[in-house]
């Protein structure tokens, strides 16, 4: 089935769709975004620069919350973590009902929202990724299709709730959908280990004494210990400091671990091209619907773009991974191709104007997204390895969600100043032909990362590996 080694197959699957569920109830209402940030204008007065903070706040917060999650997989069950981001979450949305101030409506969204969401997802990709392996790809996209889901079926959901109940009562509504991410999240279990290297059995007389006396002499000294006046006062003075070792020991593995990835040119790959495609589709999604109004389309007419993409994304998400798995084409050419065409959907959208047209390339940008976006990890665990995994994906996000902090700025000054959006969809093209130029120079990064004296060995390999697939 492709699942990982010392995992019951049947239950790796298992996990995928919890993982689906809990990206659909918890995640996938931020794919409404386009709604709720004409709703803003509208019920607040605001900017559309103000408009847009609520949801790009959650982004930094969300992604620093992966880097934080890495960190703490060693010290908590997965059950336990994605159990706190549903609850954050579920906690955040209801809060909002009592909100009547933007400023409050951006902070509590940004803090709660994003911490939520933040923990959810790393906590799934961490999942997918240990329990498959030749299948990785094809999990990653079942997972990564709840949120396709929820963004086909909550745009015109919340359209309709604005309109009947007002965002308040929507906001309460929602609150009830994030609920049911618990169900999907109690399904949960602990990570797969992996085996620990058995004793050889050895013939040889003299290596059983052997063994036998050493046992014997390491009891001797335990009974002692044990039976010792002394015991008692130096097991309270040692717990303390043990438990702070512990902890030192935790942080103190992550900055090395950090200051190790940091040291791989292909993780500077990975983290840039991949914010630059962050970036670039959300502002998609946030823009698409007003851009269609500034070409003459009726509003409840523009909201079909957001229903148009995240069913060409359902389609790349749960049919892209196979293109990859089955040997089709490689990652990284996937990867290559995917972002040349993305650039070209972004230069041809502001010489569009028909409804029509635009939502036959509002799919062909969902498709092409939903293709990047499930090899994003998978790219992380090959170039780096699986144990870097939480580490490497939580800080290259984490980078991007600061960066990603500049583009209400970014949307308010070009649609503002130029009354239109295409100023801003020629920039993120000319971003995104960068991002295919640099995974076009991957053999360059690979001999690089070789050079690298302080590199170990086995990963030496297995990067060798991932540039003959």
């Amino acid at each position: 089935m492709g699942t990982s080694k010392h995992v019951d197959k049947g239950w790796a699957w298992v996990i995928a769709f919890a993982a689906f569920w809990t990206m659909f109830t918890v995640i996938s209402i931020h794919r409404a975004s386009g709604v709720f940030y004409t709703a803003l204008m509208k019920t607040y007065g605001i900017s559309r620069e103000q408009a847009a903070w609520p949801f790009f706040l959650r982004k930094p917060i969300a992604f620093f919350m992966g880097t934080l999650v890495g960190v703490l997989i060693s010290s908590f069950s997965i059950k336990t973590l994605i159990l706190f981001g549903v609850t954050v979450g579920t906690i955040g949305m209801a809060t909002l009902y009592f909100v009547n101030d933007i400023l409050s409506l951006i902070l509590i969204f940004g803090l709660f929202h994003g911490i939520g969401s933040g923990v959810v997802r790393m906590c799934n990709v961490i999942s997918v990724n240990n329990y498959f392996s030749k299948y990785r790809t094809v999990a990653l996209g079942i997972m990564l299709a709840g949120i396709s889901t929820g963004a086909f079926i909550f745009p015109p959901l919340i359209e309709l709730c604005i309109d009947e109940y007002g965002l308040r009562g929507t906001f309460l509504i929602l609150t009830g959908i994030i609920l049911q991410g618990f169900i999907g999240a109690l399904l949960y279990r602990n990570l797969p280990k992996s085996e620990e290297p058995k004793p050889e059995v050895n013939a040889k007389r003299t290596s059983v004494t052997e063994f036998i006396r050493r046992r014997s002499f390491d009891t001797a000294i335990t009974i002692l210990e044990n039976n010792s006046p002394n015991r008692k006062e130096n097991s309270k003075i040692n717990k303390p400091i043990e438990d702070a070792n512990i902890k030192e020991n935790i942080f103190y593995k992550a900055i090395k671990s950090l200051m190790f990835i940091f040291s791989i040119p292909m993780y500077h790959v990975i983290w840039i091209s991949y914010a630059i495609f962050d970036i670039s589709f959300s502002t998609f999604i946030t823009v698409i619907v007003d851009h269609g109004m500034d070409c003459g389309i009726d509003e409840h007419q523009a909201v079909f773009f957001l229903s148009s993409l995240s069913i060409a994304e359902l389609c790349g998400r749960l049919g892209g991974g196979w293109i990859v798995d089955l040997n089709v084409l490689s990652r990284k050419n996937f990867v290559r191709i995917g972002f040349l065409l993305m650039a070209v959907m972004f230069v041809i959208i502001p010489l569009l104007k028909n409804f029509i047209v635009l939502l036959a390339i509002t799919a062909a940008v969902g498709i092409l997204g939903s293709c990047i976006l499930i090899n994003g990890t998978p790219l992380y665990t090959e170039y780096l390895g699986l144990e870097r995994l939480p580490l490497a994906a939580g800080s290259g996000s984490t980078i991007s969600g600061l960066i990603g902090l500049a583009t209400p700025k970014i949307i308010g000054y070009f649609r503002d100043s130029t009354n239109s959006y295409n100023a801003l969809f020629y920039k993120f093209s000319a971003f995104l032909f960068l991002s295919s130029f640099l995974w076009i120079s991957e053999p360059i990064f690979m001999k690089l990362r070789r050079s690298n004296s302080t590199v170990p060995e086995t990963l030496a390999k297995e990067n060798e590996n991932v540039t003959n697939r």
